[in-house]
């Protein structure tokens, strides 16, 4: 499961590399990803948010 990184963690200064051919872990990456989304009661989350230096985020546009 992914660790939320918080404002000050060094790893949210880093360049996140973009995302090339959509693979199957990228796709269980989205779907923890969007695990913890919801159990923070958040409306997005960006992959380095989670730790991961990716260029990825998911979002819910309409979180009710």
């Amino acid at each position: 499961m992914l660790r939320l990184r918080y404002y000050g963690d060094p790893i949210l200064r880093e360049k996140a590399a973009p995302v090339g051919e959509i693979t199957d872990e990228l796709r269980e990456l989205a779907r923890e990803m969007l695990v913890v989304m919801y159990r923070e009661v958040g409306v997005g989350l960006a992959a380095p948010q989670g730790g991961v230096l990716q260029r990825l985020i998911v979002v819910d546009p309409d979180p009710d």
